[in-house]
């Protein structure tokens, strides 16, 4: 439906704000990133960011899924960490737009 795809309210884009920076504490915390990793991860959170500003909700989902999918390559991430990745930015995307985010875990 049209409404899916919404934009985000001012309130909204805080709290990806927040989303995306929970996700970044996760990844340097979990895989110790520093150096280029870490810019290279803080370029596409803080691209995502601006994303919620002028994408709608769909849209920005789109994107997200294929950032991570961007990060887990970039990082060389294992199976269990993409797994684990995934399932941490699930819960973080259900909370701010109160739809479960899905991607098939890699086996």
């Amino acid at each position: 439906a049209d409404q899916d795809n919404q934009p985000f309210t001012p309130d909204e884009q805080t709290q990806v704000k927040k989303a995306l920076d929970e996700i970044k504490a996760y990844l340097i915390k979990t895989h110790k990133l520093s150096g280029d990793r870490l810019e290279a991860t803080e370029r596409q959170l803080s691209y995502l960011e601006e994303a919620a500003t002028r994408l709608g909700r769909k849209d920005w989902t789109v994107i997200l899924l294929g950032s991570l999918l961007g990060m887990v390559s970039n990082l060389s991430l294992s199976a269990d960490s993409t797994k684990d990745l995934f399932r941490f930015a699930g819960q973080i995307v259900k909370q701010l737009l109160g739809t479960i985010l899905y991607l098939a875990a890699p086996h």
